[in-house]
């Protein structure tokens, strides 16, 4: 999974450095030449939305996910049933994000739509659903078995 991680990250820099070039090159074509692309907001809408998906996924190997940490703190005996269960309602939702992702990407399909102001189908953008569910669910996955394994689960940056 190290790999992938690291993979990912190297995909969040590139989408990121993509998304404020346009952006920079929109901002100086509307103040300095009175002139502005109209597709730059919706690439750049549709980069952030790829960022927070493979982020999420980055996010779930750090174990950097949004949780209530007070209760497992306060009684250490209990902390690996805690994490168990916080981890696998995240493999959960992981595993609905992906199907329920996947179905609406076959709708997309079927529709056949394309974005509003540049050719691009919609399923090839709404494919992030069932890719981000699906690396969070890998991550997720294995979260549950090093819980399993160990008393509890820790920051990669902890260890």
């Amino acid at each position: 999974m190290d790999v992938l991680t690291e993979i990912e990250k190297k995909a969040l820099f590139v989408l990121c450095s993509i998304c404020l070039f346009i952006l920079f090159i929109n901002v100086v074509l509307r103040y300095l030449f009175h002139y502005s692309l109209g597709w730059t907001e919706e690439i750049a809408t549709y980069l952030l939305v790829f960022i927070v998906y493979i982020g999420a996924s980055v996010g779930a190997w750090n174990n950097s996910q949004i949780r209530v940490g007070i209760l497992a703190d306060s009684i250490p005996p209990m902390r690996k049933y805690f994490d168990f269960f916080s981890v696998t309602i995240a493999f959960i939702f992981s595993v609905c994000l992906t199907v329920l992702g996947f179905q609406f990407v076959m709708i997309q399909w079927i529709t056949g739509l394309k974005s509003v102001t540049i050719p691009i189908p919609m399923y090839f953008i709404y494919a992030i659903l069932p890719l981000g569910g699906l690396l969070m669910s890998l991550k997720y996955g294995q979260k549950i078995v090093k819980v399993l394994l160990r008393r509890s689960l820790k920051s990669n940056y902890d260890e």
